[in-house]
């Protein structure tokens, strides 16, 4: 979702930039100004690209369990993994950025 800015500062029109992702708590943004989302009670982190498209890059699969923020510095993400529904392993995630779009293998 972006909300446009009017020439005096008010806010102006709602437009949706992306749809389909369930319980964002909190994102964060890459250099190349894409989102990563964390879905807190779904337990997935989707990356949300310019044009709309998003991919799930983590799961509870991959051990994650009700991420609660997330932060983004260079190609790092750091995703605590707050684990409050299941009260088993709460944990700090370390995942590297790459574009699956170019590699998806």
């Amino acid at each position: 979702m972006s909300i446009a800015i009017n020439e005096d500062g008010s806010a102006g029109s709602i437009a949706n930039k992306a749809t389909g992702l369930t319980a964002i708590d909190d994102f964060a943004f890459t250099v190349n100004g894409d989102v990563v989302a964390a879905q807190d009670y779904v337990s997935e982190v989707s990356i949300v690209y310019q044009d709309g498209s998003h991919t799930t890059v983590l799961t509870s699969s991959d051990g994650l369990s009700n991420p609660t923020s997330i932060a983004v510095a260079g190609s790092t993400v750091y995703i605590p993994s707050a684990a409050y529904f299941t009260l088993v392993d709460p944990n700090l995630m370390i995942a590297h950025l790459y574009d699956q779009r170019e590699n998806p293998n």
